[in-house]
Formats: structure tokens, C-alpha cells, sequence
């Protein structure tokens, strides 16, 4: 292996185990779900979906 690889592995650990701390206190503190926002993610998600289906549609 490379030293810039191993170098690499092991910052990317290190980063892991910094952010891991912050990341369980935003997950802890961050406010709930409903099923409006649920919906509200869905939709966009869904019209793209059709969209892409769609242009397929309309190649073939």
C-alpha cells in the first residue's frame, strides 16, 4: 500500500470519531417527524420518478 493511502485511512478514521460525538447530540435534539413532512419529502421524489420514467418512455 501507498503511504498517501494509508495516511488517507487513517485521517478518515480519525474524522469518523470526531463527528461522531456531534452527530449523536443533532440526532438526539433534532425535532420529530410528522407524516405532513414525510408527504412533503415524498412528493418531489415522486414527480421525479415520473419524470425519468417518462423521458424512457419516450427514447424507446
Amino acid at each position: 500500500m501507498d503511504w498517501l493511502k494509508i495516511i488517507s485511512a487513517i485521517f478518515i478514521v480519525g474524522m469518523m470519531f470526531m463527528i461522531y460525538p456531534s452527530l449523536k447530540h443533532a440526532s438526539a435534539n433534532s425535532p420529530k417527524a410528522t407524516k405532513d413532512d414525510w408527504m412533503s419529502a415524498i412528493k418531489p421524489l415522486l414527480m421525479v420518478v415520473a419524470f425519468v420514467i417518462a423521458l424512457i418512455l419516450l427514447v424507446q
